[in-house]
């Protein structure tokens, strides 16, 4: 790092074989990540306060599913890149 304006800058790392094809599928694999580790524990915490409003009962089992969901991030991933390939 080199200190510029009162500012931290990072040095340009040259990045190779980067195209718009893998910067695209790395966009759109970030994206069902997301959704995949927000939205099913979300509904899961919701179903479960709505419905017995036991809010630490739909907190527990909404963050339990999250971090499951965390735990199989690599598989996850994996599985998304692959429906991208050619």
């Amino acid at each position: 790092m080199h200190m510029l304006n009162n500012g931290l800058t990072f040095l340009r790392r040259k990045t190779m074989n980067l195209t718009s094809d893998a910067f695209a599928k790395s966009i759109w694999v970030s994206s069902g990540l997301a959704m995949i580790f927000a939205l099913p524990p979300l509904v899961i915490f919701l179903g479960i306060y709505l419905h017995t409003t036991n809010l630490i009962a739909g907190v527990i089992v909404g963050f339990g599913t999250h971090f499951v969901l965390l735990g199989l991030s690599p598989r996850i991933s994996e599985r998304l890149s692959s429906f991208l390939e050619d």
